[in-house]
């Protein structure tokens, strides 16, 4: 038994100081391989490598809005020509009801975090309606006395039908936040406008 436990650790160090040895390349080997593989290839292969002065003299990442005319000409034939714009320029739909031209970048994030907060806030109250209701009826089911059940009772009446009053509220917000975001892509809202 001792034997071959001094066996396998013998083997098992032997093993480890060949794949050691064998394997160890240095960084500057590694350079000078890929440097002559890079090399050997014809200029004409090559791939191009972008640096950040690359970067720098592009003019920018951000790719501006189009003009709505544009857009128009882009969007022809796919089912969202305009993408809530009109001929003239003009916001169209749920857009240019609420402020008669195209909002900005500012006007859409306070849009969407009105509507986001207050549908928070409706999650918040119907959540903590509901920890009021659940305690109502463990209170409820742990009295005897009639008269005081009674007005546990009613109490509890009161805070479900709150109760149901925000759940329903939250459910308008969240359909807000829906129609936002839909009256955002129909206008070419880029999405992170809306975060």
């Amino acid at each position: 038994m001792k034997r071959k436990i001094i066996r396998t650790a013998a083997a098992t160090l032997l093993l480890t100081l060949a794949a050691g040895g064998a394997g160890a390349q240095t960084l500057l080997e590694v350079a000078r391989r890929e440097k002559a593989r890079r090399d050997a290839i014809p200029p004409g292969e090559r791939s191009r490598i972008y640096t950040n002065d690359d970067l720098r003299d592009s003019g920018g990442l951000t790719i501006g809005a189009l003009p709505a005319a544009d857009l128009q000409e882009a969007d022809a034939g796919t089912g969202y020509a305009g993408r809530g714009v009109d001929d003239s320029g003009a916001a169209t739909g749920p857009v240019a009801a609420e402020t008669g031209d195209l909002p900005g970048e500012d006007d859409w994030r306070a849009r969407a975090t009105a509507a986001r907060q207050a549908r928070e806030r409706a999650e918040l109250m119907a959540s903590a309606l509901q920890n009021r209701a659940d305690g109502l009826w463990a209170q409820f089911t742990g009295m005897d006395d009639p008269a005081r059940r009674r007005v546990v009772e009613r109490q509890r009446a009161e805070t479900l039908a709150e109760l149901e009053r925000t759940q329903a509220e939250a459910e308008r917000f969240e359909r807000e936040v829906r129609d936002i975001r839909e009256a955002a892509r129909r206008a070419g809202v880029p999405p992170g406008w809306l975060r």
